[in-house]
């Protein structure tokens, strides 16, 4: 089910604690980014900080999960930091990719990943808490 929040025609889930999400593809066609309620128009400050304190970012790497369109992954790209984010969602990274395109975006699904590369970091602002707690 959808429900139509704030302004526009951003379409966002109405979900109950553990309730999944149906359609990641319908709902990143259509969404805009700035009114999803998970978009912060910032970098989360303890992560920021945390990042801000790495003394070579160049030379390290960071996986974002669930990036959904990509703000995050954008912001600590910016920070220097080689930045790779998957989502599950082909319309999220279409859009992220257009978006974004210094950032290595791919669609992923991180209950069966074709990953295979190592990361100093990872990040997870919009991935496993939508999980079921035996896919996580």
């Amino acid at each position: 089910m959808y429900t139509k929040m704030l302004m526009n025609s951003t379409l966002i889930p109405t979900l109950q604690p553990g309730q999944r999400h149906p359609d990641w593809v319908r709902l990143y066609e259509h969404a805009i980014e700035e009114q999803l309620p998970w978009h912060l128009g910032e970098l989360d400050p303890d992560f920021a900080k945390e990042l801000g304190e790495e003394p070579r970012p160049k030379t390290k790497t960071l996986l974002d999960l669930g990036t959904g369109l990509g703000f995050q992954a954008k912001q600590i790209r910016d920070l220097g930091f080689q930045v790779w984010a998957t989502d599950i969602s082909e319309s999220a990274i279409a859009r992220a990719n257009a978006k974004y395109p210094e950032v290595k975006f791919m669609m992923d699904d991180v209950r069966s990943t074709q990953l295979r590369s190592r990361f100093d970091y990872l990040t997870d602002r919009g991935c496993f808490h939508v999980l079921s707690t035996d896919e996580q």
